[in-house]
């Protein structure tokens, strides 16, 4: 298992803001899961109907929620 730092937090705090997301609380929201993923060993099993491709499609900028 792995343990994020607050350095990193920031940083993915501030990527999502430079990748268009405008939205405080959808900025959090992403946040959490991108930590858990990382933290959790996230390890792909297959595409799912919720899959985006993994944790990378995150931060493509493409999203229309800002």
């Amino acid at each position: 298992m792995y343990s994020i730092t607050e350095q990193q937090v920031d940083f993915i705090l501030r990527d999502l803001e430079a990748g268009g997301i405008e939205t405080e609380a959808l900025r959090y929201d992403l946040l959490d899961h991108i930590c858990v993923i990382i933290e959790g060993g996230w390890k792909p099993t297959g595409i799912s109907k919720h899959s985006t491709g993994g944790p990378s499609g995150v931060f493509t900028g493409r999203s229309s929620a800002r």
